[in-house]
């Protein structure tokens, strides 16, 4: 599944307030850690924000999908996520796909 953002993804604080905050590029387990880090949107347009993508994504996960959140700004990013280019945060499936 791949949610396009106003965001480039989960980072490990909020990038809004937080110079140092840095992106997550993969994630293999949402875990308390994650969840507790996912906050409120800070747009006007956002409903949810952060919170409601972690909880998307572990449903996904849940049933044995990935999923990724990347930036919807970018014209081209729907082809770089197709060609495997590190872009947007991936929450990994931990399911067997034998």
């Amino acid at each position: 599944m791949i949610v396009l953002s106003d965001i480039d993804g989960m980072y490990t604080k909020d990038p809004n307030k937080y110079d140092d905050a840095k992106i997550i590029s993969e994630i293999v387990e949402i875990n308390d850690n994650i969840e507790n880090s996912a906050e409120g949107s800070n747009s006007l347009l956002g409903t949810g924000g952060m919170k409601t993508k972690v909880n998307s994504a572990k449903i996904v996960n849940q049933n044995g999908a990935d999923m990724i959140i990347a930036s919807g700004k970018d014209a081209t990013i729907l082809f770089k996520i197709l060609n495997g280019d590190d872009v947007g945060t991936l929450f990994v499936c931990g399911k067997d796909r034998g």
